[in-house]
């Protein structure tokens, strides 16, 4: 996957690890090494399941080892956005430099108990979401003495061909809307990911490059 990158030190790019569990070796791969002055970030997992002590506790040695190991690059902790009052009280522990979290409203059906259906989505969620997220970000974190820490939103740019709520073409205006609620409520990082692994019948696989944009 570094031949995308260029010849050393390359583009820069940002490095993801593991999905739903994190891997026991957090190391950049050898081939990746040569890359590592452009490395804007390294995120731990996604989404993963903070309410699982043996998850909790392997994303906070994750990051532990990187503030030691990658002390040069943005630490990042993603949680969809609806979950994040399980993500607070390990925020001291944790201490990412930067959250960031997914409110993927532009579906074509949610299912949420005691909601009303709402075909086409709706961004009256997101925007709840994203002042949930704001208001723990700007708590801060142990060590920080009451600052503040950056958030921000991974866009809904994605298509998955197998799910029925994400089998839809975003349009222009929907993107932009994404961007402007974010900037709106202090978002510092906004990222229209795409996955660079191949899409198999069971939907989108996740890989291990991310396009950042700040």
């Amino acid at each position: 996957m570094v031949g995308i990158l260029g010849p050393p030190p390359g583009i820069p790019w940002s490095r993801w690890f593991g999905g739903y569990d994190i891997p026991e070796d957090v190391n950049l791969p050898p081939l990746e090494e040569d890359y590592l002055s452009n490395l804007v970030s390294l995120q731990a997992g996604d989404e993963q399941d903070l309410t699982n002590p043996a998850t909790a506790q392997q994303t906070i040695d994750t990051f532990t080892y990187w503030r030691a190991k990658y002390p040069g690059q943005i630490h990042v902790l993603s949680q969809m956005q609806k979950y994040l009052d399980t993500t607070a009280p390990l925020m001291d522990a944790m201490q990412p430099d930067i959250i960031v979290g997914g409110s993927y409203r532009m579906n074509n059906k949610e299912k949420f108990v005691a909601e009303p259906v709402r075909r086409g989505g709706s961004p009256q969620k997101m925007y709840k979401e994203l002042l949930m997220l704001r208001e723990l970000c700007l708590r801060g974190q142990a060590g920080s003495g009451g600052k503040p820490i950056p958030y921000g939103l991974y866009t809904q740019v994605f298509y998955q061909v197998s799910d029925g709520d994400y089998k839809l073409i975003v349009s222009e205006s929907q993107m932009r809307l994404q961007q402007m609620a974010a900037w709106a409520v202090g978002c510092k990082w906004i990222c229209a990911f795409i996955y660079n692994s191949n899409v198999s019948e069971l939907g989108a696989v996740h890989g291990d490059l991310l396009p950042v944009f700040f």
